[in-house]
């Protein structure tokens, strides 16, 4: 897995669980400025502070230690924000994804 990968999870997992940098790091006791060298900037983490973001933002580890197909993590993507949205973001995603079926 490239650093960047990693990294593009991290911050993916983060997002979709609204959760601040400032947030993620009071839960894992790292600070917020590593979290964004990790999301950003490449950083890799040892596979001790690895296992904790792991564990604290709810990744399958497979995503990162046996990566699928990038339509894959997409597709795992799309379910897990399409899971925070309301009444109102669901009918807007359902008639988007409507469309673009429609379309082809």
């Amino acid at each position: 897995m490239k650093n960047e990968d990693l990294g593009a999870i991290i911050k993916t997992a983060r997002t979709a669980a609204h959760i601040t940098r400032e947030e993620l790091a009071a839960k894992t006791g790292y600070s917020a400025r590593y979290i964004a060298s990790i999301e950003n900037e490449n950083k890799m983490p040892s596979y001790e502070k690895l296992a904790k973001l792991i564990s604290v933002l709810d990744i399958d580890a497979n995503d990162i230690f046996a990566p699928k197909k990038a339509k894959s993590r997409d597709r795992e993507l799309i379910i897990r924000l399409i899971d925070q949205c309301d009444e109102r973001g669901l009918k807007i995603v359902k008639s988007v994804l409507k469309s673009i079926v429609d379309t082809k």
